[in-house]
């Protein structure tokens, strides 16, 4: 059986949810075995419902949904409709997010995320294990008056992934859910991130590798080295403003290259923000180049014990649905020749 390998399709892109929903079919077609969908400033469960109508056979997941934008009644709803819908493919893939509409209203997830995602996972496993009627005992985070689906799930529970970067996130994954995404990480880094969720599932008396590992890896396909490194390079002083990514990578020794990318954007300089990110720190948390660059970096990616590599596309300033399907046909798991 090949080896699973997963593509990210993202409305960042700017591609409406139709397109994307062809691109997964493609995707599907070319013999990747798994969609991630991501949610910045849009609603990642119509998506998702997309892209069920669209395929098959291939796996659906939420890379991620945002617990601060839906109480977890309404993620329940939502999860329990596309995993209908898709025939039992869907993969409910949470975090606390970085793009909210009212900061208020998620202070608490914000400041004690780690208690608010367990509750919220309980909450969510407590109504497909419950149906016909649940009722939650004293959440703290999320009120919730007894509840009940208007049809039984086709599957109880559906799969659960969440989030995780830092050392307290990870553990909590090992502890509660059936899978991870590690976040932006350098591939040296990835295997002792790993051990810390499989030794967390070991001291819940589960089987780690019960726990599956995906991970988002940016890759720009470019047969000019220069335009594909730099393509990865202007896709990441963005993720270097949000909190949680700021931590994690200043943690492991960018905290100087944070504060610089930080100081350029608040500036409004976004030039010098590219800039100030190093070329070391690219080549480290990403795969870009020619066809068999970008394999070799995958590779190596699946080697430091990633069970679900996910191609994440990035462009290099070309057109981002063609650069998309140029991703799916060169580096699907159908193609084997040689370039």
């Amino acid at each position: 059986m090949p080896d699973a390998l997963g593509l990210a399709l993202s409305s960042l892109t700017g591609l409406a949810p139709s397109r994307l929903a062809r691109l997964a079919l493609r995707a599907e077609r070319r013999g990747f075995t798994d969609v991630a969908l991501t949610e910045s400033y849009n609603d990642v469960m119509p998506l998702a419902a997309a892209v069920a109508a669209a395929t098959r056979s291939v796996g659906i997941a939420t890379a991620i949904a945002n617990v601060g934008f839906r109480h977890p009644v309404l993620m329940a709803m939502g999860a329990t409709a596309v995993d209908e819908l898709s025939g039992g493919r869907f993969l409910l893939g949470l975090g606390v997010g970085t793009q909210w509409f009212d900061h208020r209203a998620v202070a608490d997830i914000e400041r004690r995320p780690i208690a608010a995602l367990t509750e919220y996972v309980a909450i969510l496993r407590g109504i497909w294990a419950s149906p016909a009627g649940y009722r939650a005992d004293a959440p703290a985070f999320f009120r919730m008056d007894e509840f009940k689906l208007d049809f039984t799930p086709r599957r109880a529970p559906i799969p659960i992934f969440l989030a995780v970067m830092g050392p307290g996130m990870r553990r909590l994954g090992g502890r509660v859910a059936d899978g991870v995404f590690l976040g932006l990480t350098p591939v040296e880094e990835v295997p002792a991130m790993i051990d810390d969720v499989r030794a967390a599932a070991a001291g819940t008396g589960r089987d780690p590798r019960a726990v599956t590992i995906a991970m988002q890896v940016r890759t720009c396909l470019e047969d000019d080295p220069c335009r594909a490194r730099d393509g990865i390079r202007a896709s990441l002083p963005m993720y270097f403003g949000f909190p949680g990514y700021a931590r994690h990578l200043s943690a492991l020794g960018y905290g100087r290259v944070i504060d610089e990318v930080q100081a350029a954007q608040s500036r409004g300089d976004h030039a010098a923000a590219v800039a100030a990110v190093p070329d070391e720190l690219v080549d480290r948390v990403s795969v870009w180049g020619t066809a068999s660059q970008c394999r070799a970096g995958l590779a190596r990616f699946r080697a430091a014990g990633v069970d679900l590599p996910i191609v994440s596309p990035r462009t290099a300033g070309r057109d981002w649905e063609r650069t998309i399907e140029r991703t799916i046909d060169v580096l699907a798991p159908s193609v084997s020749y040689a370039e």
